[in-house]
């Protein structure tokens, strides 16, 4: 059987379509629309976070929500299911998918998060033609992070999501025979950044579904290496050693140098990169 692995980008919009669900309960319905608004770290917010337990009353109505109806209820889930299908329809069946999601620091993001982990948990190794009437794939497990400063400092969360993504791809690749991006959910900044390094970091393929034509996207995508003359000017650059080539190179890719040294952000971005 071949193995997939999905790295999954999770937004807020499981809580804005629960939101306008007449399944749900009318106060329910009204937190979730506070929650959907609420900035980060806010009271509001932060109770949307501690309601991602199953035990919550708005925890319970939303996952009803996402089983009841998974493509419309969440766009991650759309992008992915579509995409089994595209699958099944060109022949591509015997394949176990483990899904990993990655969401943002908020609470509303981790309780979105943590809805679609509990979803696909209980479909792990159960016959998902009977569900998602798709035939000859399986779910072979799913993983959550919480990714830190995601959704709350841009330079800081990108710099964590690469790096949880370049952790995961290191930890898992040898044993999987496609990774993929789902880049569906999510703030589109990050998902650009994602499908910028997309082919240094190894993953091999990026889709997501297209808001207006509903139709399932795919991005091929060429493997990228740093050539042995850009790397060692890299490599001095990160020891301080900064001359005229160091510098037109970084100016090229725009890294900020500070004086005559890397900016901690850039400093740290290398270090990801190339290490």
């Amino acid at each position: 059987m071949l193995s997939f692995l999905h790295l999954v980008t999770v937004g807020t919009n499981i809580i804005r379509n629960a939101s306008m669900s007449e399944s749900i309960s009318g106060d329910i319905r009204e937190k979730l629309r506070a929650w959907a608004m609420a900035p980060p770290r806010s009271s509001g917010d932060l109770e949307a976070g501690n309601r991602a337990i199953p035990g919550a009353e708005e925890f319970r109505a939303v996952l009803g929500f996402v089983s009841g109806s998974p493509r419309r209820a969440s766009a991650e889930l759309n992008a992915f299911i579509g995409y089994l299908k595209r699958l099944e329809e060109n022949g591509v069946v015997g394949v176990s998918h483990h899904i990993v999601l990655l969401g943002t620091d908020t609470g509303a993001g981790w309780f979105c998060v943590r809805i679609i982990e509990e979803y696909l948990k209980d479909m792990v190794g159960q016959d998902i033609s009977k569900t998602w009437g798709i035939g000859g794939h399986v779910i072979g497990g799913v993983e959550a992070y919480r990714v830190e400063k995601l959704g709350v400092d841009f330079s800081e969360g990108i710099l964590n999501l690469i790096a949880l993504i370049k952790q995961e791809i290191l930890r898992k690749s040898r044993g999987y025979d496609r990774i993929l991006a789902n880049l569906t959910g999510g703030f589109k900044p990050e998902s650009a950044a994602i499908l910028v390094a997309a082919g240094l970091l190894g993953i091999d393929t990026v889709y997501y579904i297209h808001e207006v034509m509903k139709d399932i996207v795919e991005l091929p995508v060429i493997p990228l290496r740093i050539d042995d003359n850009a790397r060692k000017l890299l490599e001095n650059a990160l020891k301080g050693w900064i001359g005229k080539a160091e510098r037109r190179l970084l100016d090229k890719i725009g890294l900020r140098v500070e004086g005559n040294k890397l900016s901690p952000w850039a400093r740290r971005l290398l270090e990801i990169i190339l290490y």
